[in-house]
């Protein structure tokens, strides 16, 4: 017993997750190596980072509380996660793994969607392509780092035929693949960048 509580006064306390089971299986490129030793994969409210090698976890948190993941992407050098949450106006969340802090939150007017089905680095990791839900699959291609909207291409794919994935050509960021039921395009960006 410590001496406040031995004394009756108030403890001040907070209650930390030591460890967080399972995997949300409906969150778009839900599990990914980060390193040779660490898992990362989506759990509960936020993402978990599992030290095979320590048996140790942390828990990345979502920017607003009560939201659920939709969809996470994972740079090619494996030191940025992006992870979009699920609301009237979703938002992607840019996550350095290294510092371990949050880079940059990216909120989008384009989306009617309330959800993000797909992320993508670019090979350089300066941009990310975020693919809306239904009803109108609108894909916008962002500048991360400077919070800034390169283009939105719209009504991609209908609901009988939905857009399940984006990615860019992996050494040519101006063009874009999108990928789902009865679906292949490839798109280029016309604009230079």
């Amino acid at each position: 017993m410590s001496s406040d509580e031995e004394k009756g006064g108030p403890v001040a306390a907070t209650l930390e997750p030591l460890f967080t089971y399972g995997v949300k299986p409906d969150v778009h490129g839900g599990v990914h190596f980060t390193r040779s030793d660490t898992l990362l994969y989506p759990s509960g409210c936020g993402i978990s980072l599992y030290s095979t090698k320590d048996k140790k976890q942390e828990l990345v948190p979502l920017a607003d509380k009560g939201k659920h993941l939709t969809a996470i992407g994972v740079n090619k050098n494996r030191k940025l996660v992006a992870f979009a949450e699920r609301g009237d106006r979703p938002h992607v969340v840019v996550f350095d793994l290294e510092l371990r802090r949050r880079r940059k939150v990216l909120r989008c007017a384009e989306f009617v969607s309330e959800e993000v089905i797909s992320l993508a680095f670019s090979h350089d990791s300066k941009y990310l392509l975020a693919q809306g839900g239904a009803p109108d699959f609108s894909l916008v291609y962002f500048f991360w780092e400077k919070n800034k909207v390169i283009t939105t291409l719209k009504n991609l794919s209908t609901i009988k035929n939905p857009v399940t994935q984006v990615s860019f050509h992996p050494k040519d960021r101006s063009v874009v693949c999108v990928v789902g039921q009865g679906i292949f395009k490839l798109c280029m960006i016309l604009i230079q960048l």
